[in-house]
């Protein structure tokens, strides 16, 4: 059998949340063509975004989450972070948006988290405790990396 490679079209074209991924990844079926290790990295990443926030999401969910964020002023990678984490507290808030004592007071905190949390969560109601695990884990794990492909949630990033 052939091996496929895969090649960079663009390096660093953007920044994709975790449901973009999540959604690429679960809508791809495997194939024959794939070796062991491309299936076996799709279960791993499947496996971890099924345990974030990114599992319930939608892409109206999120095209309409980037519309509402925009009054707050982020940066491009904190709106991200903002989908991926779903900030559950005005602490959360504060661990993603750099200065944020200087640019959003308490209520605008507050509101952000439960603007995004009514936008993005599809799923049972998390507490508190259940969204800081993952907030937790997700931290540690965010990074920037190089793509050959966004989707039209990302564009729209681009446009601010």
């Amino acid at each position: 059998a052939k091996e496929r490679k895969m090649k960079i079209i663009t390096a660093n074209a953007g920044m994709v949340t975790n449901y973009e991924v999540y959604s690429m990844v679960h809508s791809r079926p495997g194939s024959a063509e794939q070796g062991e290790d491309v299936r076996h990295f799709k279960s791993l990443v499947l496996a971890y975004l099924s345990t974030t926030p990114a599992c319930t999401q939608t892409t109206q969910g999120v095209t309409d989450c980037i519309a509402a964020l925009k009054k707050y002023n982020l940066t491009k990678a904190e709106t991200v972070q903002i989908i991926n984490i779903m900030p559950a507290s005005e602490v959360d808030v504060h661990l993603v948006v750099e200065e944020c004592a200087e640019r959003l007071d308490t209520d605008a905190c507050l509101d952000l988290a439960a603007e995004v949390n009514q936008l993005l969560y599809n799923g049972p109601p998390l507490s508190a405790e259940d969204n800081a695990a993952s907030s937790d884990q997700m931290m540690m794990d965010t990074s920037e990396s190089t793509t050959t492909t966004t989707t039209t949630s990302t564009a729209q990033l681009s446009e601010t």
